[in-house]
Formats: C-alpha cells, structure tokens, sequence
C-alpha cells in the first residue's frame, strides 16, 4: 500500500533521528507475503463477494458506531483529527471484515512479535538513558 510507505516516510523523515518501527512487515518477508495471499484469497471468495452489495449501508453504520464510541480527551485536539479517527476506526473495521478468525489471529501475533522486537531493539540501543524501567509502550 503506497500510503503506509509515504506515512513511514514522512515518520522517518520528520521524527529528527527518533527510531521508527513499522509493526507491518515489508514486501521481502516470504511469510508476510504468504499470509497476504492468502488473506486475498479469502476477499474473493463468494460469500464475500456478495457481502460487497451491503457495503455502503454497513460502512455508514460502522462510521456512526466509531464516532459514538469516541471519547472526548483530556487534551484539546482539533476536530478534524476527531474526526479522521472516527474514519480509520471504520475502515480498519471494514477493511478486515473478510479476515477469518485463523488470519486474524496470525496477524495478530505477527504484529505483537514485532512491537515485542521494536522494544527490545530500543532497550538495546546505546543511546537510549532509559533509567532502570526501560523504555515504556504506551498503547490507549
């Protein structure tokens, strides 16, 4: 996907030598790839194929759902990012419709793996002044 590369870039570039950790894995992974494939497969499928007629009407309803679920920080941000999170919240939920609970819980664990190395390659690192906890992940 051309924006998750431009989002990395632009992370990469902007972060001012900070470390950036893509939990998705690159185009050289061979099991990445196989599970790509296979996820692919799966979205063509009939059933899924079919369920491609009522997508207007559920992504509105998944769109309302994420924006009910919003909750409102404790931080002023701008309404617009409010908003775009509401959107992802709604693709990343219709994007992986199709996902079999097997190719979910394969991503899932590829993703906890990577986060797991990205951590440890950062309380590795020599110039990191952690103190004695290590660096912290801190996911909401």
């Amino acid at each position: 996907d051309p924006e998750r590369i431009r989002l990395l870039r632009h992370a990469e570039n902007s972060r001012g030598g900070m470390p950036i950790f893509s939990i998705e894995p690159g185009i050289d992974d061979q099991k990445w790839a196989d599970w790509q494939s296979r996820w692919a497969d799966e979205q063509v499928r009939f059933r899924n194929l079919i369920a491609t007629f009522g997508r207007n009407r559920r992504w509105a309803k998944t769109r309302i759902k994420a924006v009910s679920r919003i909750q409102k920080p404790p931080f002023d941000i701008p309404n617009d990012l409010v908003a775009a999170a509401a959107v992802c919240a709604a693709w990343w939920a219709e994007e992986f419709i199709s996902l079999t609970p097997e190719l979910s819980r394969e991503r899932d664990e590829r993703y906890a793996s990577r986060i797991r190395g990205a951590i440890s390659n950062l309380r590795e690192s020599e110039d990191g002044d952690w103190g004695a906890g290590g660096p912290s992940l801190l996911i909401r």
